[in-house]
């Protein structure tokens, strides 16, 4: 269980979405027909109390309400507006949690429709600039967002204990709209409250009302209020202290749990995913989990993950809450702890409709797509696009209609958000101003308008470690600029390899761009790489090769063609005698420029009769056991320790007598593998040699 634990918790924050999200509940879309200017909801038919269900611990913020709910950003005009505030139970206005910036900087002038309920209650209209600043923001990403009252009012004077109302209020699209609202007793006790939506829909100024079926209703979902009393923020500290030593007993380490912690998983998350991880592999794998052997039809799955409070959470197809085994499968799920929500799409709709997508990937690259990834939560495949305008979202939406894909399966979001280019910008900025002193350019530069060669050699005596990712930028009017890139290629699709040159060594690289930014026009560019020296537990900052050339009209479209790579042997077997039931002697030489510091491992001893190929890997697991050692075998395995200078040769000795015992007579086989750390220049340091498999007659 504690392996399963940190694979999703660290695969939750370090995914996009497919992990995060707050508790949640099927929302039952209420089509209202009778809309009117202001919306004014029955509270009481409205907010369902959860009783039957309580997680480790309900603090969202100890003695605060939290809001939570997941947000869908829409694609076009006249969307994604929605404010989350607080009243009396007189209908006066208390305060503000959230509001998008657009309607609330002025916005709610010019449409009139935008979140109207908010405008009017909030008295927007004569709201001081300086509170609209605080209570505003732009409009976020898709994902999961979590706003908190502290029972203050709007002036930060703490309210009177009671009831109030909390409101969730969104625009759809043009006049139609989405409504949340519940009822929190501050005086009480803690609670957890999940309102259901309630719908206006309504057509505006020529534009038409959604209907029950419109995926603007995905916009905004979940939405979960947790109240912790007063009486728990006494209990706060004892809670995470008993957290702590419980998932202490599971094995886990102070240092680990403050890794977790700092990573942004609080205490009752791990102790819940915890609790929750041993349904995990039956819910994924359709076994049921309850008495009744019932499972949920696999035709209503939409899939699982953990949500912010690491409370394990299913969601499902709306007919499967009408199919007699799959809800009494649902409701022992609810039992246990576990939420099950209501989705428009099960999980395998989406997975075809990724796969449709990778069918029509080199058409759908040339408008701008970059990557698209399954989100569970949504329940809908997000497709990143650069540059992300009206037009590009467009033409990949004709292309999805023509190649017969359910569009509304689709959510569209920026690859290359306004701060990734910021941060892009400033990273350009920062490199080329550093001082390129450790990690330099040796030798010649050979360009062309679409890759370059170069050498670099590293001056420092620490190892130079870096990624797959590096960048190009061009000299305009005195500053050097990030170089705009192809559409959707500007999120860097990026593999996570890690590389490194060791001090004193040079390497050749070879770097194809066509792909990234086209054919450079002629201009004065840099080809940059970062990375970082020595260990990473003694990080001082990144470290920066600058390659700085120039593309001009008579530089030709294709490098040259490069010879096909042969890995030279570095070590090659001279001889070997002294054949004894204890050992041998070997003589190696080395082959290379660089001088290395050899060593040897014993991979396996093995009786002739078992070697019936010519490939010693089909035969190595029949070799001799090992015997029991002190400490660890590969400290006996290693051995041939010695300085092996370029086109010298080295005499050592192996001895298996600790690890296989003195050998009775026969026919053997020993598979030797040689290697070792080769001197700078050598670029890694990893010099390898071929693989021996010497017969001897003991």
């Amino acid at each position: 269980m504690k392996k399963y634990f940190r694979t999703i918790a660290i695969t939750g924050i370090t995914s996009l979405i497919a992990l995060s999200a707050c508790a949640t509940t099927e929302a039952r879309q209420n089509e209202t027909t009778d809309a009117t200017a202001l919306y004014t909801p029955n509270i009481t038919n409205e907010s369902t109390m959860i009783s039957n269900y309580e997680p480790l611990s309900q603090e969202s913020e100890s003695g605060k309400l939290t809001i939570t709910l997941d947000f869908t950003r829409q694609t076009g005009w006249a969307s994604n507006q929605f404010a989350v505030w607080i009243e009396d139970m007189d209908g006066n206005y208390i305060q503000t949690l959230y509001a998008t910036r657009w309607t609330a900087d002025g916005g709610f002038r010019s449409r009139d429709m935008s979140i109207p309920t908010w405008v009017e209650r909030s008295n927007l209209a004569n709201m001081e600039q300086s509170e609209v600043d605080i209570i505003s923001s732009p409009t976020p990403q898709t994902g999961t967002l979590s706003y908190t009252w502290d029972l203050t009012d709007n002036e930060g004077n703490a309210v009177l204990s009671g009831e109030y109302r909390f409101f969730v209020e969104g625009s759809l699209r043009w006049g139609n709209r989405v409504v949340y609202s519940g009822i929190v007793d501050i005086s009480g006790s803690s609670a957890t409250i999940m309102p259901e939506a309630e719908f206006i829909f309504e057509s505006v100024d020529g534009h038409a009302a959604l209907t029950a079926d419109s995926p603007e209703n995905n916009m905004i979902t979940a939405v979960t209020a947790h109240f912790v009393a007063g009486n728990a923020i006494q209990m706060a500290s004892a809670d995470d202290l008993y957290r702590r030593e419980q998932l202490m007993e599971m094995g886990f380490s102070e240092t680990e749990l403050d890794m977790l912690i700092e990573a942004g998983i609080s205490l009752e998350n791990m102790l819940n995913q915890m609790r929750f991880g041993g349904y995990v592999d039956d819910v994924f794998s359709n076994r049921p989990i309850g008495a009744s052997g019932n499972v949920i039809e696999p035709r209503y799955s939409g899939g699982i993950y953990f949500n912010d409070a690491g409370v394990l959470t299913v969601t499902v197809l709306e007919a499967a809450f009408e199919d007699y085994a799959s809800a009494i499968a649902i409701e022992e799920m609810r039992e246990l702890g576990i939420i099950v929500r209501s989705v428009e799409f099960t999980e395998q709709e989406l997975i075809a409709t990724m796969d449709a997508l990778f069918e029509i990937f080199e058409s759908i690259r040339e408008v701008g797509v970059s990557s698209w990834g399954l989100d569970t939560i949504a329940n809908r495949v997000t497709v990143w696009i650069d540059p992300y305008t009206d037009e590009q979202n467009a033409m990949f939406m004709d292309l999805v209609i023509e190649s017969s894909i359910n569009s509304s399966m689709i959510a569209i979001q920026s690859a290359v958000t306004p701060e990734m280019r910021e941060r892009r910008a400033d990273s350009i900025a920062y490199a080329t101003q550093s001082p390129g002193n450790q990690i330099v350019l040796v030798g010649e530069v050979e360009v062309s308008r679409t890759g370059i060669a170069f050498s670099l050699e590293n001056r420092t005596e620490m190892e130079f470690t870096y990624g797959a990712p590096w960048d190009l930028a061009h000299y305009v009017d005195g500053d050097w600029l990030p170089m705009p890139h192809l559409p959707g290629a500007g999120s860097g699709m990026w593999t996570m390899q890690a590389y490194t040159l060791q001090g004193g060594g040079i390497q050749q690289y070879r770097q194809n761009w066509e792909w990234f930014f086209g054919e450079l026009p002629p201009g004065r560019y840099m080809f940059i790489r970062d990375g970082w020296l020595g260990d990473w537990d003694a990080y001082q900052g990144r470290v920066y090769a600058l390659v700085e050339f120039v593309i001009t009209a008579d530089s030709p479209e294709y490098l040259p063609p490069q010879p096909d790579i042969e890995w030279p042997t570095f070590i090659e077997l001279v001889g070997y005698s002294g054949v004894t039931p204890n050992g041998m002697s070997i003589v190696v030489e080395n082959t290379s420029a660089y001088d290395i510091d050899h060593m040897a491992q014993i991979l396996a001893i093995v009786p002739e009769r078992y070697a019936v190929s010519d490939y010693w890997w089909d035969w190595q697991w029949y070799g001799l056991p090992f015997l029991p050692v002190d400490g660890y075998w590969i400290d006996y395995l290693m051995q041939g320790e010695g300085f092996l200078p370029s086109g010298g040769q080295l005499e050592f000795s192996l001895d298996w007598t600790t690890i296989f015992g003195e050998l009775s007579p026969g026919e053997y086989k020993i598979i030797l593998s040689l290697g070792g750390r080769a001197h700078p220049p050598h670029p890694t340091g990893w010099a390898f040699g071929e693989t021996l498999v010497i017969s001897f007659t003991i």
